[in-house]
């Protein structure tokens, strides 16, 4: 199992590089506590603690959309283009840019990937990479490729939903899930601050409907899955592409997080692995993909029979599954096992 966390970035796969830089380590612990963080919303802890911990030099990244801004501007763009906008907005840019890379420095300590790709804009420097801008639309955040399956999160800091936020974000999954076409099998995970329970009252009571739609999306799964399928072959048929239009697509299988039940995990993930005495087996793509398959069974379970979850199920839920399949049993004493 990878513990030190690394994915590329860049917007292009065929030349994405390492984040973060060589020699440069991030281990599951750190990634749970810096999304902890980001969930306070306080833009100076985040850029003198959380960024510099996951490798992401939020200060280059925002000088660097200044001097596009700046070039935008002599070129006489308005002064709401694309990167003066940016700038205006950092804080909203860094901390959509820093989910993203927890997300997949997360994802890439989950077994051994073959790559994690976070295509989020970057700005190389030598072997270094500045990411400055996050995934562009048609991308999803992060994509963790297997030997039969792909894992996807799309993440968002949205911290107060609309309808509209919810419908986005799901036809966005769909779309993305039902596109990966050499992969047979798509997890995606789905991090926002509404996951499968509200953790606080406030959120509770201004965030009710909108959690109930985002519960709805999860029950109707499927239907918005061959909708967004229908759409991919009607456009590869537009295209004149008849091969991709008649391509079956991916089973795909939806897990709804909240950025704290990510956080608990990837802690989980670190006193299991991380430390002088290692406490698991090996965590394989079979026993992963056996994990994935197990919450998705017990939360469409819970959520046919009981309809709501209590705060913390899916994190609760994916540890004990872990447990299950990796914590080494003890042995009976020689008597014992005798007897």
């Amino acid at each position: 199992m990878t513990l030190t966390a690394r994915v590329k970035v860049g917007e292009d796969p065929g030349t994405a590089v390492d984040f973060p830089e060589q020699g440069f380590g991030v281990e599951p612990d750190t990634l749970g506590r810096a999304a902890l963080q980001l969930l306070r919303e306080d833009h100076s802890v985040n850029m003198q603690y959380v960024y510099p911990h996951i490798g992401f030099d939020a200060a280059s990244a925002r000088q660097h959309l200044k001097a596009l801004a700046e070039e935008e501007r002599r070129a006489g763009a308005g002064p709401d283009s694309e990167f003066r906008t940016s700038v205006k907005k950092f804080r909203i840019t860094s901390k959509a840019i820093g989910l993203e890379l927890i997300a997949g420095l997360f994802l890439s300590v989950l077994d051994s990937p073959e790559e994690t790709h976070c295509p989020c804009r970057a700005h190389i420097v030598g072997q270094k990479a500045v990411p400055y801008s996050w995934a562009q639309q048609g991308n999803p955040d992060v994509r963790a490729d297997y030997r039969d399956f792909a894992i996807l999160a799309e993440v968002t800091t949205i911290r107060r939903f609309t309808m509209e936020d919810v419908d986005r974000q799901w036809k966005g999954a769909c779309t993305h899930a039902v596109a990966v076409t050499d992969r047979p099998r798509v997890y995606c995970l789905m991090v926002n601050r509404l996951g499968l329970a509200l953790t606080d009252k406030r959120e509770r009571e201004e965030q009710a409907a909108q959690h109930r739609r985002h519960l709805a999306k999860l029950r109707n799964a499927p239907e918005l899955l061959s909708e967004a399928a229908n759409e991919a072959a009607q456009k590869a048929r537009q295209a004149g592409v008849e091969e991709d239009a008649e391509r079956e697509p991916p089973d795909v299988k939806f897990l709804l997080l909240h950025i704290e039940d990510m956080a608990q995990i990837a802690s989980r993930l670190h006193a299991l692995y991380c430390g002088s005495r290692r406490r698991a087996r090996e965590l394989t793509e079979d026993v992963l993909g056996a994990v994935l398959d197990d919450v998705h069974t017990k939360m469409m379970e819970h959520l046919a029979t009981k309809g709501e979850f209590p705060k913390g199920w899916a994190s609760t839920t994916f540890k004990k599954l872990l447990d299950d399949h990796v914590v080494k049993k003890q042995e009976p004493a020689g008597d014992e096992a005798a007897a």
